[in-house]
């Protein structure tokens, strides 16, 4: 009997685990048997058996933005229909929704509150928050510079996570699951690159 409780307890996890990354990772390219080179999808090139999305996929391609010159003279990149809202410090602000964030030196320290997560700018950094008050998952995404994650609820698992360069999290609070990984963050990168 309890042998059947741990796996169905491992079974939850790694279930979950993958439907965070699909979740998360839906710019990057996906396997998909039975393609071949020929086909296309939606005018997305289809190479072998590998899917590659639009390039349009990236929220901040897609969607109109506001550009916000915070108190403390932090950027923060607005996604239409998402919401920033600051304290009378000016140094900590709760997000809503795809937000892209410039914090410089003299702006230290910066907390950006999320429904799960509190962020805390440890250096100078640019980083991308998607987190909608609505739903359980959420993503950092931190192209430069070094930024603490901490959970804003109960958790069994309360451990802080520093994200750095070329990192991202995920998190769900739904099953209680915070994520670090390294990735290339193609998509925020070349948008970041090509808007300067």
């Amino acid at each position: 009997m309890k042998k059947n409780g741990i796996i169905l307890i491992a079974l939850l996890i790694v279930s979950g685990t993958a439907l965070l990354y699909l979740m998360f990772r839906s710019g990057q390219p996906v396997k998909e048997p039975g393609f071949t080179g020929r086909d296309t999808i939606a005018g997305s090139a289809v190479s072998g058996d590998t899917f590659v999305p639009p390039a349009d996929t990236f929220p901040f391609n897609k969607h109109a933005f506001e550009e916000k010159l915070l108190k403390d003279s932090s950027r923060v990149l607005v996604l239409e229909g998402s919401s920033v809202k600051q304290s009378g410090s000016g140094r900590q602000v709760l997000a809503d929704g795809e937000l892209i964030f410039q914090i410089p030196q003299r702006s230290l320290p910066f907390v950006v509150n999320t429904r799960i997560l509190q962020l805390t700018v440890l250096q100078p950094s640019i980083f991308r928050v998607s987190a909608f008050s609505h739903e359980n998952g959420e993503l950092i995404e931190v192209l430069e510079g070094a930024v603490e994650a901490k959970k804003r609820y109960q958790s069994d698992f309360p451990e802080k996570d520093t994200v750095r360069s070329a990192e991202l999290l995920m998190i769900n609070d739904q099953i209680d699951l915070m994520e670090k990984e390294k990735d290339s963050l193609k998509p925020l990168r070349q948008w970041w690159t090509d808007r300067k």
